[in-house]
C-alpha cells in the first residue's frame, strides 16, 4: 500500500483542476479500479476488502463522458455483488439500482451487461424478502438470456434455476419444480 499526505492529496487535485486534467485521471482511475475489482465471491473477500475504499472513492467522482458511465456501472455492478454477498443487501440494493440504470441508458436492454444487472438485481430483491418483482426481473433475464446466449448456456440455466428459487418462495411449486427439473437437465447436458 501506498499513504499520500492530505496535503500533497490536495496540491496534485488543485494542479489537476487548474490544467484542465481533472476528469481525465478520475476516469483513469475508476477505470483501473473496475478492472482489478473482482467479482464478490467468497474467494475474493479479502481482495474486495482492501479495494472497496479506493471504489467509493472512484464512485464519487462525476463522470461526463460515455465511457466514464460504462466504467462506473461495471464498477457498480463488481461492488454490489460483494455487498450482496456480504450480507449487506440495502447497500447492494442501492448500487445495483443505479448500475441498473445507466446500463438501460448506455447499452441496449439484451446486452449481457444489462441483463446480468439485472439478474442481480432480481437477487437481491429475492433476498430483501421482494419474491413479487424479482420474479419479475428473473423473468425478463431469463428471456434475454435464451434470446441472446440460446437455451443451453450455463448463464441461461442458471436464470432458469433462480427464477425457480423465486417460484418457491411465492408457493408456486409446480411450475418451480418444472423449472428446478429443466435447470437440472440442461446443467447435466451441457456441464
Amino acid at each position: 500500500t501506498l499513504a499520500i499526505h492530505r496535503l500533497v492529496q490536495l496540491s496534485v487535485h488543485s494542479w489537476l483542476e487548474q490544467h484542465n486534467k481533472k476528469t481525465e485521471y478520475e476516469e483513469e482511475a475508476l477505470a483501473l479500479i473496475a478492472s482489478v475489482f473482482p467479482n464478490g465471491e467468497h474467494e475474493n473477500k479479502e481482495a474486495c476488502e482492501s479495494l472497496l475504499p479506493h471504489a467509493k472513492s472512484v464512485l464519487r467522482y462525476k463522470l461526463v463522458s460515455e465511457n466514464g458511465r460504462v466504467q462506473r456501472a461495471d464498477l457498480l455492478y463488481k461492488v454490489s455483488w460483494f455487498h450482496w454477498r456480504q450480507g449487506r443487501y440495502n447497500l447492494a440494493h442501492e448500487m445495483i439500482s443505479e448500475t441498473n440504470d445507466l446500463n438501460k441508458k448506455l447499452l441496449s436492454p439484451m446486452d449481457l451487461r444489462t441483463l446480468n444487472s439485472l439478474s442481480l438485481l432480481a437477487s437481491v430483491l429475492r433476498d430483501r424478502g421482494k419474491y413479487e418483482a424479482a420474479e419479475e426481473l428473473h423473468r425478463q433475464v431469463l428471456e434475454g438470456r435464451e434470446k441472446v446466449l440460446g437455451e443451453k448456456h450455463p448463464d441461461t440455466l442458471a436464470s432458469i434455476n433462480n427464477l425457480a428459487g423465486v417460484l418457491r418462495k411465492l408457493a408456486k411449486y409446480i411450475e418451480g419444480e418444472g423449472l428446478y427439473r429443466r435447470a437440472l437437465e440442461g446443467r447435466e447436458n451441457v456441464l
